[in-house]
C-alpha cells in the first residue's frame, strides 16, 4: 500500500486547540502538504480537529476543480479529469485509494476475519487492491465526460467559428470503412510469384468443395475488385468463365 496515514503523537501536555490549530492538524493528517512541524498533540485533539474535516476535503477538491478547468481548455474531457484526479491523490498521498486497496484486497481474501484483517495489514497489493484502484481512477475521470442535456440534449459547436450547429445529429461512417478491398489487394501485390500461386490454388481448392453453384462466380466477382489476375487464376483453375465484376 502506499501508507498509512498516523496521527501526530499524543500527550497529556496543554497544545493550542483553536479552530486554526485544529485546522493545521486536519491539514497535517489528511493531505502531503509541507506544513510547520506540530510536535506533540494533546489527547484527543485528532478528535476534535474533525470538525475542520470537511474544510481540507473542500480544499482539495477546488484544488482538483482549478486543474480540470485549466487542463479542459487544452485538452478532452477525459484527461483532463484524469489530471485533476491525479491532483487530488498527490494532495492527499493516496489516502482514499490506499484505505480502499486494503479493504478490497481483505474482502478478497480467502478465510475467515483474521485472515481478512491479516491481508489488510500487509503493506503489499494485491490483484484486488490493484483492480479497485484502476476502476476507481477510471470512474473518477468518466465523471466529467459528456452529460446529455435532458431539456437540449447534446450542443455541437463549430470549431473554427465557436458558433451553435443546429440541425440533425447523425453518426455517419467515413467513406473509407466502404472499403473492402485496399488492404486485400496491397497484401496480395507485397507477395511473392510463389505465394500469390498458392493463394489462388488455396482459393481454388476451397471453392471447389462448395455445394452451391452460385457462391464461386461471386467470389470470383469480389476478387476482381482486389486484383484482376487474382480473379483470372481462380476463375480458370474452377474452369467457369470470368464473372463481372462486382460492385465495390
Amino acid at each position: 500500500m502506499t501508507r498509512e496515514p498516523t496521527a501526530p503523537t499524543t500527550t497529556d501536555s496543554a497544545q493550542p486547540s483553536g479552530f486554526v490549530a485544529d485546522l493545521h492538524l486536519a491539514c497535517a493528517f489528511l493531505t502531503r502538504l509541507p506544513l510547520p512541524d506540530l510536535g506533540v498533540v494533546a489527547d484527543g485533539g485528532l478528535a476534535r480537529a474533525m470538525r475542520t474535516f470537511p474544510l481540507v476535503g473542500g480544499a482539495v477538491g477546488l484544488a482538483a476543480g482549478l486543474v480540470f478547468l485549466a487542463a479542459h481548455a487544452v485538452l478532452p474531457p477525459l484527461p483532463a479529469a484524469l489530471l485533476a484526479v491525479l491532483v487530488a491523490i498527490v494532495l492527499t498521498g493516496a489516502l482514499h485509494e490506499d484505505g480502499l486497496a486494503d479493504t478490497a484486497d481483505g474482502l478478497g481474501a480467502r478465510g475467515g476475519r483474521e485472515a481478512r484483517l491479516e491481508v489488510m495489514r500487509d503493506s503489499r497489493t494485491g490483484a484486488f487492491g490493484v483492480l479497485a484502484i484502476v476502476f476507481s481512477v477510471g470512474l473518477h475521470g468518466e465523471e466529467a465526460g459528456p452529460r446529455e442535456c435532458p431539456v437540449t440534449g447534446f450542443t455541437t459547436r463549430n470549431a473554427a467559428t465557436g458558433d451553435m450547429e443546429t440541425g440533425d445529429k447523425l453518426r455517419v461512417r467515413p467513406a473509407l470503412f466502404a472499403d473492402h478491398y485496399s488492404q486485400a489487394r496491397l497484401f496480395w501485390r507485397s507477395q511473392q510469384p510463389s505465394e500469390q500461386a498458392h493463394i489462388a490454388s488455396s482459393f481454388v481448392f476451397e471453392l471447389s468443395k462448395v455445394g452451391l453453384d452460385q457462391v464461386p462466380p461471386r467470389m470470383i466477382a469480389n476478387l476482381r475488385n482486389v486484383d484482376e489476375d487474382l480473379a483470372r487464376r481462380v476463375a480458370e483453375g474452377l474452369g467457369v468463365p470470368l464473372p463481372t465484376k462486382a460492385q465495390a
